[in-house]
């Protein structure tokens, strides 16, 4: 969907997760304002392809995804899967679920399949930033 223009000029590159292309497109502005190099996708697969191609520093992704953009319904099964795939795929990149609701039940699910960290998306942009920074061991872009 939206790949960094400058690949390997960024220092701190973050893939981006998410069903809503408002929300992608929202922090993405954030984080490009502030000199991260962004990738956005919808797609759960494209996700896990893109893990291949580029070494991320972040990852955020969205706890209830489709399986394929825009087809079916939001699952939360499809966003663990997603996130479990990630995880194994990536076990030195922070890797970030997200949700709206995320409740004590579902944040200790995820911590017993060690998904670690979560954060609210409506989250103001001061904390997303500093949150941003505290997951990447305080590096900036």
């Amino acid at each position: 969907m939206h790949v960094c223009p400058y690949p390997g000029e960024c220092m701190t590159t973050v893939l981006i997760i998410d069903d809503s292309i408002d929300y992608l497109h929202g922090v993405s502005e954030l984080l490009d304002a502030v000199g991260y190099c962004v990738v956005l996708t919808v797609e759960p697969q494209r996700a896990l392809e893109l893990c291949h191609e580029v070494d991320f520093d972040l990852i955020l992704c969205a706890l209830e995804l489709r399986e394929h953009a825009s087809v079916g319904t939001l699952s939360t099964q499809v966003g663990i899967r997603t996130l479990l795939s990630l995880l194994k795929n990536n076990p030195t990149v922070p890797i970030v679920a997200t949700g709206a609701l995320l409740s004590e039940e579902v944040l200790n699910e995820m911590e017993r399949m060690g998904i670690r960290e979560a954060l609210p998306k409506h989250l103001s942009h001061s904390a997303l930033l500093r949150n941003i920074s505290r997951l990447i061991g305080g590096a900036t872009a």
